[in-house]
């Protein structure tokens, strides 16, 4: 969800009519697999469709995190309607091993204007499953929330108003409440810091400074993130309550209830929806699901990035409908 400071809110119309709508970029770091300590040197990495599917668009642009260039970010979205919560959009049904399964949700988003990094992460073998872009760096939006909760209860911060603000920022999507905490733990040093304590790679810091949901992840860093908090005695217990306890619809009321969510509604969730976050491709809409399903034993991240016009319940079928493919009837296995 949006993720912009009061103070430019007022900028919202003129920025909703220059908006145009650009073709799907995704993100465009290397497809290097992260050196995340602890994860199993076995990965199963989807190929043929994904791997042909998630070649840059002619004319889109393709760009490592580290070359792009921070811009001034535009205003606060136009006011939407409020509308139901996000149902598959139809009879999508994936099939074979969770790796053919990663590569067919890829397949299926490309084919509707979106790229898509996949990742599956077994907290308890640690062995990973990846498909599409699934190294590449996508502007995390409303996911670096986790990241915030996470560094309030490694420090010991989590009580009080912080508590409260944080919650809601978890289970609502809550962007005063991410604004509010964003300078108690360390503002765009958030992602580097969580990086150098847990020992792996997530992604990158915010493209333009000060916005933490253009904070860059990978949907293989973020899943090694969640293996770490999965198994952080100080992290887990708070912030697993509090995705298991996610609203239908945000605080800003816009659904939230997409994803992972509807084949899995026993998942804890944390999704993210946003424009205006890549820096290359502004009018962009970005949509992610992440979380953890199965009795919380695979963390999931479906990352994706498609034109502004996608924005965001086309957007969001289309990731519901990646879900659905990737996690038939909620289970991985």
């Amino acid at each position: 969800m949006r993720a912009l400071p009061s103070g430019l809110i007022a900028l919202s119309g003129l920025i909703a009519a220059g908006l145009l709508a650009g073709c799907a970029t995704g993100a465009a770091q290397s497809p290097t697999a992260p050196s995340a300590s602890g994860v199993s040197s076995a990965v199963a990495v989807s190929s043929g469709p994904s791997a042909s599917m998630t070649a840059p668009v002619p004319g889109s642009a393709t760009h490592p995190a580290s070359a792009r260039t921070p811009t001034t970010p535009a205003s606060s979205r136009p006011a939407r309607t409020t509308r139901p919560p996000v149902r598959t959009s139809g009879p999508v049904a994936g099939s074979g091993s969770i790796t053919s399964r990663a590569a067919q949700a890829v397949r299926y988003a490309n084919d509707r204007g979106m790229t898509s990094g996949v990742a599956v992460l077994d907290t308890s073998t640690n062995r990973l499953y990846a498909g599409g872009n699934s190294t590449g760096y996508y502007a995390s939006a409303s996911v670096v929330k986790t990241l915030i909760a996470a560094r309030l209860l490694i420090e010991k911060k989590m009580h009080g108003v912080v508590a409260t603000k944080a919650r809601a920022m978890i289970t609502q999507s809550d962007n005063d409440a991410a604004w509010a905490l964003y300078p108690s733990v360390g503002k765009d040093a958030l992602l580097p810091w969580m990086e150098r304590h847990y020992g792996i790679e997530i992604g990158a810091p915010p493209t333009m400074p000060g916005i933490w949901g253009s904070t860059q992840i990978s949907a293989r860093g973020i899943v090694t993130f969640y293996a770490a908090v999965r198994h952080d005695k100080a992290v887990w217990p708070w912030l697993s309550s509090a995705m298991h306890d996610y609203a239908p619809r945000s605080s800003s009321g816009e659904p939230n209830l997409f994803g992972i969510a509807v084949p899995a509604p026993g998942a804890a969730v944390k999704n993210g929806w946003d424009t205006n976050r890549d820096v290359k491709a502004p009018s962009n809409a970005i949509v992610n699901s992440t979380g953890f399903v199965q009795g919380d034993r695979y963390a999931v991240a479906i990352l994706s990035e498609g034109a502004g016009s996608l924005y965001y319940s086309g957007g969001e079928r289309i990731v519901t409908d990646e879900a659905t493919i990737l996690l038939p009837h909620g289970r991985v296995v």
